[in-house]
């Protein structure tokens, strides 16, 4: 069961890491957002990689999922 509350940056960090065909690190990520999102700190991309990582949304299909409940819960 996943339990994590939504985040416009965790939206965003996990956008990211999706739609790149590299193994973006969290510098990458960082430097990828942080010109359209200047109050996303180096720290909360490192927090945000960590907890989609140990709640296993770290794929497309799990980002789909979660995105389709998010958008139920928001409605």
């Amino acid at each position: 069961r996943i339990i994590m509350r939504y985040s416009k940056q965790r939206e965003l960090v996990l956008k990211t890491v999706l739609e790149n065909k590299i193994h973006p690190n969290a510098e990458f990520v960082y430097n990828t957002l942080k010109e359209e999102n200047p109050d996303l700190s180096l720290g909360t991309v490192y927090r945000n990689l960590n907890s989609l990582v140990k709640n296993n949304i770290n794929n497309k299909h799990s980002y789909h999922l979660v995105s389709k409940v998010v958008m139920l819960i928001l409605d």
